[in-house]
């Protein structure tokens, strides 16, 4: 495999998401930007909801461990998605989704305390 700076991807994981004219291309770059960008947001809501259980006093009930562990699902899910997607190996859907992800780590880590910025959960890829 190769990284190539086509604007035209037969298909972009789906058989049917392709980008095969300038337009569709865009607006597959776009959309793979806010997903990127999305993705940071899910890994916020995640470091918030653990910041907030561990500040309550008291057991973690079965309720909470089941949204921890959805939202981990979800997470994962995100992660391996857009891993697929970088693996298309079209430079500009590449430079898209680490785009989309860095502006979505610098926006998203403003709603996060500053001493809360390393602890931060990832998911398996990231």
């Amino acid at each position: 495999m190769y990284l190539n700076w086509s604007t035209s991807v037969p298909y972009i994981f789906f058989r049917w998401w392709t980008a095969d004219t300038p337009f569709t291309f865009t607006l597959a770059t776009l959309l793979i930007f806010a997903q990127s960008f999305c993705y940071e947001a899910l890994i916020n809501a995640r470091a918030r909801y653990d910041a907030r259980l561990a500040a309550q006093p008291g057991e973690v009930t079965l309720g909470q461990r089941v949204v921890r562990s959805s939202m981990f699902m979800a997470s994962n899910l995100a992660s391996l998605y857009l891993m697929m997607i970088f693996m298309t190996y079209n430079g500009i859907l590449c430079a898209a989704l680490v785009l989309g992800a860095g502006c979505g780590h610098l926006f998203w880590s403003v709603w996060l305390p500053e001493g809360e910025l390393g602890k931060r959960p990832r998911a398996c890829c990231g």
